[in-house]
């Protein structure tokens, strides 16, 4: 999943476009039914990009929360025993949520890509309008947690 998101380093708006089409194509059906919702270009995107990362990887629905809210992954993690806010249990292609406002609610999701001790690298969508790495120590008080991705 690593892989097929470091592809969009970079991306620009028109790039943008493009992961929204193909969400609606390729990642929308594997959503639940209740939840099915068609990306526009004006949405947030942050989760819609991991669930395009995931889909180009080949994990299906019953290990990754094909999802655009950031909220209903995490109900999705809760639902299926896959959320943990344990550093120790996070892999590389694992999900890393954010809660900036400190409010309550996740409001941001990354895929991490590599754990250092307390030290992780994060690739994410809707970052500064774009895809880029950020650099997180923990603890932190904006991260929510985590959502074990794949196999297990």
């Amino acid at each position: 999943m690593i892989k097929a998101a470091e592809k969009y380093l970079g991306v620009d708006v028109l790039g943008k476009h493009r992961l929204v089409n193909y969400y609606n194509a390729n990642c929308l059906p594997l959503v639940d039914a209740k939840r099915k919702y068609r990306m526009t270009y004006n949405d947030n995107w942050c989760a819609m990009f991991t669930s395009v990362a995931a889909q180009q990887s080949g994990l299906g629905p019953d290990v990754f929360p094909y999802e655009v809210s950031v909220m209903q992954q995490l109900k999705w993690a809760q639902d299926n025993a896959r959320f943990t806010k344990r550093v120790s249990d996070v892999a590389p292609g694992d999900l890393i949520l954010y809660n900036w406002k400190r409010n309550g609610h996740c409001d941001h999701v990354g895929i991490v890509v590599e754990v250092v001790g307390d030290k992780l690298k994060v690739i994410e969508g809707n970052k500064s309008d774009t895809v880029g790495y950020r650099y997180v120590s923990l603890p932190n008080t904006q991260v929510w947690g985590f959502i074990k991705v794949g196999p297990m």
